[in-house]
């Protein structure tokens, strides 16, 4: 199995890759949201059988030229359409982890604001991500030793 992500995510519970079945055989794993009329970009988990099908996104955009016209693409649409044209299953999973970034974070797209509670100079990124992670991950169980 492999995972592709990006460094900016916190996991505050368990991301328990093991239990994603099937994974090959044209199956692949994604959170839940962030889809932005696709599929996300930020995180797939997808068997040894299907990694380039998986990540071999511009190469089949450029062997199917008709899609190129299009004005309206947005990475998870191109995605969605690309994984759709090489038949790929796309699953989708409780999201444990969520998008996060520090005050001088300079990304173009969403600049985070809201606090992380518990983690000083951390700041949610969507707070969508950090609501499902927090319905997601159950609180942490205290031993009282």
């Amino acid at each position: 199995r492999f995972v592709i992500t990006r460094s900016d995510h916190l996991y505050p519970c368990l991301h328990n890759i093991s239990s994603f079945d099937p994974l090959g055989e044209k199956h692949v794993w994604i959170p839940s949201g962030s889809g932005f009329g696709g599929v996300t970009d930020r995180h797939l988990i997808v068997s040894k059988e299907d990694i380039y099908d998986a990540l071999d996104i511009y190469p089949t955009l450029f062997r199917h030229p008709r899609y190129m016209n299009r004005t309206s693409w947005n990475p998870e649409s191109l995605i969605k359409k690309i994984w759709e044209l090489k038949h790929l299953q796309v699953h989708e999973f409780p999201r444990t982890f969520f998008t996060c970034a520090i005050a001088s974070d300079s990304t173009r797209w969403k600049h985070a604001r809201v606090p992380v509670p518990g983690y000083e100079g951390l700041y949610q990124k969507y707070t969508e991500e950090y609501n499902q992670t927090q319905q997601n991950c159950p609180p942490p169980k205290l031993s009282l030793r």
